[in-house]
């Protein structure tokens, strides 16, 4: 009886481990289908269709179709624009360590949706996802930084989170202390050379970071429509967007 119950217990063990992995395998088809539509990769771009197949992977537990679908709600994009649902399926895809969920899900805490409640979480993401090496994650700390939100103002902790974020290939990094070198912000005096060197850095990481044809203009266009790193300026951000060739 016992070794008929010990049995039962492995073969059920095993079944219950098969299961799994067809999850995990529909979960990778759903997601990969979700990819091509959304990009229109092979087939023609319906970004709602997109997003539902990553409601489809996402609900089987796949971290990373839970941090696209977090992008649908929070971008509006294939989905209604919903803050709310978007950091519900950020917190799921974080909880599965996805680094870039978390850098997320700190935004909507700290910028797109402000709940001082929440401060502290979202910088104790942020420091998660800087020491697993994700490249956003310094650049948000460091906004966070320069704006005094959920940490004390500190520009030059600021600025040391921007290079972090630029040595590790974000171009907007990259743009964004090119800017603050060559005008003198931050309290840093104008130092041409060291803006160059992060106009090199600029030029050397786009081709692996975003379209070959995004420029330093396209960047700091985003950086001065969103106050990101610089002060809010749709007239500067017009500027800029001439300069900007897809």
């Amino acid at each position: 009886m016992k070794r008929t119950l010990i049995l039962i217990h492995i073969l059920l063990l095993a079944s219950l481990s098969s299961v799994a992995r067809v999850g995990a395998s529909d979960a990778a088809v759903q997601f990969n289908r979700g990819i091509a539509y959304f990009y229109g990769q092979g087939v023609k771009q319906d970004r709602r269709k997109g997003c539902d197949y990553f409601e489809r992977a996402a609900k089987l537990g796949l971290g990373n179709a839970q941090y696209n679908l977090g992008n649908c709600y929070r971008t509006g994009h294939g989905r209604r624009r919903n803050l709310t649902m978007a950091a519900a399926w950020y917190e799921k895809a974080a909880r599965a360590n996805v680094a870039l969920a978390k850098n997320s899900l700190a935004m909507i805490y700290l910028f797109d949706a402000p709940d001082p409640a929440k401060g502290d979480k979202a910088i104790a993401l942020l420091r998660e996802a800087v020491s697993a090496g994700d490249r956003m994650a310094p650049l948000t700390l460091g906004f966070a930084y320069h704006k005094g939100v959920g940490v004390k103002h500190d520009d030059k902790k600021a600025l040391a989170n921007y290079a972090i974020a630029g040595a590790r290939g974000n171009i907007l990094a990259d743009a964004l202390l090119y800017k603050i070198n060559q005008e003198g912000m931050y309290g840093l005096k104008p130092d041409p050379q060291n803006a160059q060197y992060w106009l090199h850095q600029f030029h050397t990481n786009r081709a692996s970071y975003y379209d070959p044809a995004w420029t330093v203009g396209c960047a700091l266009s985003s950086a001065y429509r969103r106050g990101w790193g610089l002060p809010q300026d749709d007239g500067k951000a017009k500027t800029y967007e001439k300069d900007c060739r897809w």
